[in-house]
């Protein structure tokens, strides 16, 4: 590991088919620091699926997510909302629908990735993401 990767870092994929929902998370959540949440093969995103609405949230671990294994994906609203995601990463031949809200409040976002194939973004759907600074498009 390079020294900039926190020392108690996790891989958690999830794997599958349809839409994704609290039904097919595991029942216990990593405790890790930082996660890198691999979603391979779900073309939804169950609207607030992985938002944070308090500190205590066992979803405040989740820093990356990358989707992949799909041809369309839609994020449901508010999905991520509040999370503590800094890089997010789109499947770069999916056509990719973004819910309103879907990652509202995600003051930590820097990076996203892979933008070109997206249809339609939401209202408020990168909304307050002070620390956004690098969205590209390929």
């Amino acid at each position: 590991m390079s020294s900039s990767t926190p020392s108690d870092f996790e891989i958690v994929t999830l794997s599958g088919s349809g839409k994704l929902t609290t039904a097919d998370l595991p029942s216990e959540w990593s405790t890790a620091s930082s996660l890198l949440v691999e979603i391979k093969g779900y073309n939804e995103i169950e609207s607030h699926l992985f938002s944070c609405l308090s500190s205590s949230s066992k979803y405040q671990n989740i820093n990356f997510v990358s989707f992949s294994g799909m041809t369309q994906l839609s994020i449901g609203e508010a999905a991520f909302y509040k999370s503590s995601i800094v890089t997010l990463v789109f499947p770069s031949y999916a056509s990719v629908t973004i819910g309103e809200g879907a990652f509202c409040y995600c003051s930590y976002l820097n990076v996203i990735k892979n933008l070109s194939n997206v249809t339609s973004i939401g209202r408020f759907a990168f909304y307050y993401n002070s620390s956004l600074t690098n969205a590209e498009l390929t």
